[in-house]
């Protein structure tokens, strides 16, 4: 029976999320070429970008791929706005959700609440 030690999880891990930053940066770049282009990186560069937003996105509690994608998807559309919102804020630090919960909830100021105003 294989063993597998702490060390080649580590390993095994990182590479998995490399590569999912990897492909989170091909899916932006294909369906938000405006939004990356304003945002004047290089490939490496929004590599580091996506890296910095799952950083944030995780200590609020979204840690699913998908979460973390929608996420990373309205910091991009967003931007500053998303970020500097008190609602969004309020959505983020709220304790007694999960971080889908969050996702949803901002899905939902974002689709019904942000665009009447």
């Amino acid at each position: 029976m294989f063993e597998i030690r702490s060390q080649q999880m580590s390993v095994f891990n990182s590479l998995a999320e490399k590569h999912f930053v990897r492909k989170v940066s091909e899916r932006l770049a294909m369906r938000f070429p405006d939004e990356v282009s304003k945002l004047n990186l290089q490939a490496i560069d929004l590599c580091d970008f996506i890296e910095q937003r799952m950083i944030e996105a995780r200590i609020h509690g979204i840690k699913n791929q998908d979460d973390l994608i929608r996420y990373i998807d309205y910091l991009l559309l967003y931007r500053k706005e998303f970020e500097g919102l008190p609602q969004i804020q309020e959505i983020l630090n709220r304790t007694d959700l999960s971080g889908r919960a969050k996702m949803e909830e901002i899905d939902e100021y974002v689709l019904f609440t942000h665009q009447e105003g």
